[in-house]
């Protein structure tokens, strides 16, 4: 009879070095934990610090995360989801020539993700719902790959306009979607003398 060797979880590391869809860089530790769901056949790892860049910017983002890394044994693929909420203090996210505000997101590949009556991945309204809705998303036991990421906020840029309950939806393809209530600067004269 062949022994299964037993995992010291405490003891064991994973470095995380990944970009996602060429837009999100993602580095960190993760340990591995046991999962309490019912002899699923997968593996989760615990992470306490995640770095994390948009689109190659020089600093981290000044979010916090919440996640969920792991392996599905029975269709031999890693699956992940990460929430963004901002830091205490909410410091804005420099965007372009603007900065977003209010920001908040959800990047997950392999998990599923239900949609809205308009079409949009659903999400909590508040950041302070994200942890809660990361660890309640299940792992898509499809055939077929998922990726999947949402982002809202509000864009900021000066002189020019501002984009409230800004949304980005992003999908395998790559597919996006965007909407959001555009608000023009008030000072039309500073728009044409910028």
């Amino acid at each position: 009879m062949r022994r299964v060797p037993e995992v010291a979880y405490d003891e064991s590391r994973s470095v995380l070095e990944a970009t996602f869809e060429e837009c999100i860089d993602v580095s960190g530790v993760l340990i591995p934990k046991p999962v309490q769901s019912g002899g699923s056949g997968t593996i989760e790892f615990d992470t306490n610090q995640l770095n994390l860049t948009y689109l190659k910017q020089l600093e981290e983002l000044p979010v916090e995360t919440e996640t969920r890394f792991g392996y599905d044994k029975d269709m031999k693929r890693c699956y992940f989801a990460i929430g963004l909420m901002p830091k205490a203090g909410g410091s804005a996210i420099g965007f372009g020539s603007g900065k977003i505000k209010n920001f908040s997101g959800v990047v997950a590949y392999n998990m599923t993700a239900a949609k809205d009556g308009q079409g949009r991945y659903e999400f909590p309204a508040n950041s302070s719902g994200i942890p809660g809705f990361i660890q309640g998303l299940q792992v898509h036991s499809g055939s077929n790959t998922l990726f999947r990421r949402r982002d809202q906020g509000h864009l900021v840029i000066p002189n020019l306009c501002e984009i409230r309950d800004m949304y980005f939806g992003f999908k395998t393809g790559p597919a996006v979607t965007a909407n959001g209530r555009a608000i023009p600067a008030p000072n039309v004269g500073a728009i044409l003398f910028m």
